[in-house]
């Protein structure tokens, strides 16, 4: 049965690959109940096999600015991904000959530690990709409806190292051969590392959900 969402993309893009990538932000809406199922629904349809990227422990960044002790926000982070994988069993029998990543995956590779100094090296020498990286954090503390000024350096300082994480993802995971997809938008760090000509995901398509007509009118 279909699910009260389809889905859409941009002139109907998916680069001619045959495996999609899914990057989970975990606790995001539009990664849960029945959005998550449209999205597999269609990623079925469309690709022979799928990559489920479970960005779970990246999501420290987010807790430790909340007060929560870096040890105890990364255990909470890996929780929470767990909860994540269980919570959204439906969706995942659906996809083609999965595969489940967790981002502690990516932080175990041998390359990951270089490609960190790269990052790091980048923002402390490149001013316009260090301009891109502090605009993006400070564009997430724009966007909350709830501010204090007194802890506003302290969140644009966790978006910081959140956003420089994921680029550090992004140079090290481009050479796969897929289809990354992501509800929303991408950052705009990933499109400055591939206009320099850096590794970045080259294949990113961007989906949205349209309510189906007949679920409306049910609701």
């Amino acid at each position: 049965m279909s699910s009260l969402y389809r889905i859409t993309t941009p002139r109907n893009e998916r680069h001619g690959k045959d495996i999609a990538r899914l990057d989970i932000s975990v606790g995001q809406s539009y990664h849960e109940g029945e959005k998550m199922i449209a999205l597999a629904e269609w990623t079925s349809r469309h690709f022979n096999e799928c990559v489920v990227n479970v960005c779970d422990s990246l999501q420290r960044h987010n807790l430790e600015f909340m007060g929560i002790e870096k040890g105890r926000a990364y255990k909470m982070a890996l929780s929470a991904g767990d909860a994540w994988i269980n919570r959204n069993q439906e969706a995942l029998n659906m996809l083609p000959n999965l595969t489940i990543t967790r981002w502690d995956d990516w932080r175990q590779k041998p390359e990951w530690a270089n490609a960190v100094k790269e990052i790091e090296n980048l923002y402390n020498t490149d001013q316009e990709f260090k301009s891109v990286v502090d605009q993006t954090a400070q564009s997430f503390w724009d966007k909350k409806e709830l501010k204090a000024n007194s802890v506003q350096n302290d969140f644009v300082r966790a978006s910081k190292k959140y956003i420089l994480e994921e680029a550090v993802y992004a140079l090290i995971s481009s050479f796969d051969n897929v289809a990354d997809i992501y509800p929303g938008s991408y950052l705009p760090v990933f499109d400055y590392m591939r206009d320099r000509g850096l590794p970045a995901p080259q294949s990113m398509t961007t989906v949205s959900f349209k309510r189906r007509k007949q679920a409306q009118k049910v609701a």
